[in-house]
Formats: C-alpha cells, structure tokens, sequence
C-alpha cells in the first residue's frame, strides 16, 4: 500500500535532496569568481560570463 504525503512533506523532502547539488554550486562558483578576480577580471564581467556561457 502507498503511503500518502502531503505538499508540505514533498516539498521537504524535495528540498532536502537538492541541498548537495545547490552547495556544489555554490562552491563551483565560487572557484570560478576567486580564479577571474586573481587573473584580473571585474566582477561585472565574472557576472555576464556565468550567466552567459553554457558548459
């Protein structure tokens, strides 16, 4: 037999898996903003290359 959850039970666990993938992020990003700052870039332009290129 299925168990059911309510929203506010998917929503949690829902959330709670992501948060691996949302601290990888975080942390890739940060990489990515520390290596331009040392090689000389603004942070305008760290911004526009993050958002504007695809991997």
């Amino acid at each position: 037999m299925e168990k059911k959850c309510s929203k506010k039970q998917m929503l949690k666990a829902m959330l709670l898996s992501t948060i691996p993938v949302i601290t990888g992020y975080i942390f890739g990003g940060m990489a990515f903003g520390i290596v331009l700052s040392d090689k000389g870039y603004s942070i305008w332009s760290a911004f526009l290359m993050s958002t504007t290129m695809a991997v």
